[in-house]
């Protein structure tokens, strides 16, 4: 089991181990793009990852899922060069369309993996705790890079941040090649295997099928994949920090330490996962109410503080206390959709999930560009923001599980 979760762990790290992420909003800001247009940037991200959420995660349950994550390290890659070749808002959009085929064909994949391979040692219940530890290290990785990524701009601008960002995510692909092949969740006598050899689509069709009726009538699968769909669509404030920061009047080279700042809080938060899974739903609400608090403070300035360096800094602790939190909950939701999963589709349901998170995130960055334009970014994502008191009171219902809806550990 050690050898698992060091791959899973190296290879969920290291997706996020990417200097560019600290500073490619402001790229695009000095290739002239306004911040309307930065939001319909990412919603060409958005856009492609919702068309093929559900048919790369039913593949998912089909194919080696190793290859799948390999294909989605290299169209990382290819994200990052394609924003350096090619700094306009055709390339932009070019290396969004790239990061959401990327983002789709991860997305449900790794779970699946890691939780079936964990359920066939007998181990499904460290799902949540490992799911937590990988997020850690991620978040300290995307620490690193964040870090990194002042150094980077000082020596060598946009373009040496890129190609370092370029050369990380080759690694995170070949990480993917030395992950464990898990259990098969498709037949495997002989006689079933010749037929799947001969219906490779109606088997497609059969899974996909068989996903969506599980995450659509099965009441706790239903009700937890509308939870994470929300849930991670509010992670979508992290994109505009940067923007914030230059708001608040920090000077380009700061702005990375600050984002630095949010990441290792947020660190924090998710080491906790594996306890938060232990708490009932009327505890996680009342944490993800404290993290809706926490975010309108950090967002809109009430003490008037921005203006120092040091007013700043307590600005973004507070917004990295926040995320924190509030990203332990989806950690602790999405572990228990996948107890909540008891068929043989679960890539395809983790999917669905994934499908629902871009149709509400849209919706998202729709509301954030409209809002733009008659108030300021920090008031629009103050009002999103309060969208976490609405889910608090869903969170406290929906996430208890009852024993028969648990997935049985073999």
């Amino acid at each position: 089991m050690r050898r698992v979760a060091f791959w899973a762990i190296a290879y969920f790290a290291l997706n996020a181990a990417i200097p560019f992420f600290a500073v490619y909003t402001l790229l695009f800001a000095d290739a002239g793009l306004s911040d309307a247009q930065i939001t319909s940037l990412l919603a060409f991200w958005s856009v492609t990852a919702f068309v093929v959420e559900v048919p790369s995660g039913t593949w998912a349950d089909l194919v080696d899922r190793r290859l799948l994550l390999f294909g989605a390290g290299l169209l990382l890659a290819a994200t990052f060069a394609s924003w350096i070749l090619v700094p306009t808002y055709a390339g932009f959009a070019f290396g969004f369309v790239l990061w959401g085929l990327s983002g789709a064909m991860m997305s449900g994949t790794f779970e699946a993996l890691l939780y079936d391979e964990l359920s066939a040692h007998g181990r499904a219940e460290r799902y949540a705790g490992l799911m937590g530890t990988a997020t850690t290290v991620q978040i300290l990785a995307m620490l690193a890079a964040i870090a990194l990524a002042a150094p980077l701009m000082s020596l060598g601008g946009y373009t040496l941040v890129a190609w370092v960002s370029v050369a990380v995510a080759l690694v995170h692909a070949a990480c993917a090649l030395a992950l464990p092949k898990a259990a098969p969740t498709t037949p495997t006598t002989p006689t079933e295997d010749a037929e799947v050899a001969s219906t490779v689509w109606s088997r497609y069709v059969r899974t996909m099928r068989a996903g969506f009726v599980e995450s659509t009538r099965v009441r706790a699968v239903r009700r937890l994949v509308l939870l994470s769909a929300f849930l991670w669509s509010v992670s979508l404030v992290e994109e505009y920090f940067p923007l914030i920061g230059r708001d608040q009047g920090a000077p380009a080279a700061q702005i990375p330490l600050l984002i630095t700042l949010t990441v290792a809080f947020q660190a924090v938060g998710t080491a906790f996962t594996g306890r938060a899974a232990l708490l009932r739903g009327r505890w996680l609400a009342w944490l993800l109410l404290l993290a809706a608090a926490l975010f309108v403070a950090g967002l809109t300035d009430p003490l008037s503080v921005a203006d120092s360096v040091a007013g700043r800094v307590a600005l973004f602790t507070v917004l990295g206390l926040a995320f924190g939190i509030a990203t332990m909950i989806t950690l602790v939701v999405d572990a228990r959709l996948q107890d909540a999963v008891t068929g043989r589709a679960r890539a395809t349901v983790t999917s669905f999930a994934g499908l629902s998170s871009e149709a509400v995130t849209l919706g998202v960055f729709g509301l954030i560009a409209a809002g733009t334009y008659v108030t300021t970014l920090a008031a629009t994502l103050s009002v999103l923001a309060l969208l976490l008191v609405v889910l608090a009171w869903f969170v406290g219902r929906w996430t208890d599980l009852p024993p028969t809806a648990k997935a049985p550990t073999p």
